[in-house]
């Protein structure tokens, strides 16, 4: 029951590849799996809950038992730390933008929400690409995540260009 609703009903956070939603506030009543968008995105994570509104009860146990060094967390999800005012994109901007793919495109997506035009959605599939080159050293990937930003801040869309500035500030 919990997986029909959470992939047809809900908020998302992050945009993986499938249909996961987040059904809160049912937390008291399933133990965190309401929170299944969070899931789909950081999978091995311990605990769901990524908003500071959002109750994950389950969460709630797992920090009892670990406490009672009856269960040790063994992964908790990150969380995206930004540098203000960097200028160009380095190894740490890409080490984010992959860690926190599902984030990245989330964000992308919600502040060009206003303008679904071609050129957006070409750079949104440009910059999913970027985390599926597995041939490609860590220097071009770079490259490529730097390529990109400079070619978002000329794309003339106000929305892409203040996105890739604020994506060169990812740590």
């Amino acid at each position: 029951m919990i997986n029909g609703l959470a992939h047809h009903w809900g908020y998302r956070n992050f945009a993986p590849s499938d249909a996961s939603r987040n059904i809160a506030p049912w937390g008291l009543l399933i133990g965190g799996e309401e929170l299944h968008n969070n899931h789909h995105a950081y999978i091995t994570s311990a605990r769901f809950s990524s908003r500071w509104w959002e109750l994950d009860i389950g969460w709630g146990y797992i920090r009892i038992l670990a406490w009672c060094h009856l269960v040790k967390v063994r992964y908790v999800a990150p969380k995206l730390r930004f540098e203000p005012g960097k200028p160009r994109c380095d190894g740490d901007t890409l080490q984010s933008v992959i860690t926190h793919r599902f984030e990245v495109l989330a964000r992308f997506d919600k502040s060009t929400r206003a303008a679904l035009d071609q050129t957006i959605c070409a750079m949104r599939q440009e910059l999913a690409a970027l985390w599926s080159h597995s041939t490609a050293s860590k220097e071009q990937l770079v490259e490529q995540l730097e390529d990109w930003c400079v070619r978002a801040e000329r794309s003339g869309v106000i929305a892409v260009r203040q996105f890739a500035r604020r994506l060169r500030c990812y740590a």
